[in-house]
């Protein structure tokens, strides 16, 4: 007969009731452990959402400048064609190519004035200044479009979309940083993907 007193059964006993306490409690953290990861975690891009390339200015072009030297138009040529094979390939085996609707070279420019070298003065309309800053964005984009274009014939990809890039210089109106000490992040060129606004 087993003694209910003996202190080695009775620790026995209370040992043998604790752990299935002891279970159930980490059951519990496991599951808080979890949701907290799951609740945390970044979702997933939406279909057709793909982030813009993003080219510094400052890199490729000299100051005031949109002309390019020849070791700026050999990097950004190369930089071209790694981004936009990569973009390409990933289209392609998510068989998204059909849904691209354009390709959008858009120029950006900062809030320091620059004296427009096509007209004799700035133009106001309704109030708002256009000075230089506004064609030297467009003329940026435009050069990074014509090396595209020559990248595109290049390595074929994209080459049925040539007709779909849309080229625009918002000057300083769209700033990334609306900073005074971040005027240099501002000079930049954005390549964005639009889709079909059915499949975004």
């Amino acid at each position: 007969m087993q003694n209910l007193f003996d202190p080695i059964n009775s620790e026995a006993t209370s040992e043998s009731a604790f752990m299935p306490m002891v279970d159930a409690l980490m059951v519990i953290l496991s599951i808080f452990f979890i949701a907290f990861i799951v609740l945390n975690a970044s979702p997933p891009p939406p279909p057709g959402a793909y982030p813009p390339f993003s080219l510094a200015s400052d890199r490729y072009f000299a100051s005031a400048s949109f002309s390019l030297s020849d070791e700026a138009r050999s990097e950004l040529r190369a930089v071209l064609a790694d981004s936009f094979q990569i973009r390409y390939d990933s289209l392609k085996k998510e068989n998204k190519l059909d849904d691209l609707k354009f390709i959008i070279i858009e120029g950006h420019a900062d809030r320091v004035p620059y004296p427009s070298p096509f007209y004799e003065s700035r133009i106001f309309r309704d109030d708002f200044l256009v000075d230089g800053n506004e064609e030297l964005s467009y003329f940026r984009a435009f050069t990074v479009f014509h090396e595209l274009i020559n990248v595109i014939d290049s390595t074929r990809s994209f080459a049925d979309h040539k007709e779909r890039i849309i080229v625009a210089g918002t000057g300083s109106r769209n700033p990334y940083r609306d900073k005074p000490g971040d005027i240099e992040e501002n000079r930049r060129i954005m390549i964005h993907f639009v889709f079909d606004e059915s499949e975004r």
